[in-house]
């Protein structure tokens, strides 16, 4: 009995401090930033919505487009669709991964959305 236990213990996926098989990398191109590096956590976080999790593996093993499909959208007051409370459960997955950081990649993260709106502010 004892034995069996300790082989399933050791098979069992490793499960790091975060809550992840693999980790989060901070991605400047990724529309949220930072990015999964394992499939298991994709699935974990964007199971639930096909098109988003598609989007993510492809971009992850074929280089392929940045996700488009729910990514959190700049507040705009004529469209409905990205008031906070019609992306309720977006943003709670994002908030989830963003708490997964470690404090060196959230300040990477803010250094990099800073890049990008200045970026925008000097094209207008």
């Amino acid at each position: 009995m004892e034995a069996t236990q300790k082989i399933k213990k050791n098979l069992a996926a490793k499960v790091g401090p975060n809550g992840l098989k693999g980790q989060l990398m901070v991605d400047p191109k990724h529309p949220d930033g930072f990015r999964y590096t394992d499939v298991n956590d994709l699935y974990n976080n964007y199971g639930d919505n096909p098109e988003r999790y598609i989007q993510e593996v492809m971009y992850m093993y074929e280089d392929g487009p940045v996700p488009t499909a729910g990514v959190i959208k700049p507040y705009d007051h004529l469209d409905k669709s990205s008031y906070p409370m019609n992306q309720k459960n977006d943003l709670m997955k994002y908030q989830n991964s963003f708490n997964k950081l470690t404090p060196q990649q959230k300040r990477l993260l803010k250094i990099i959305i800073k890049e990008k709106h200045l970026l925008l502010v000097r094209e207008h």
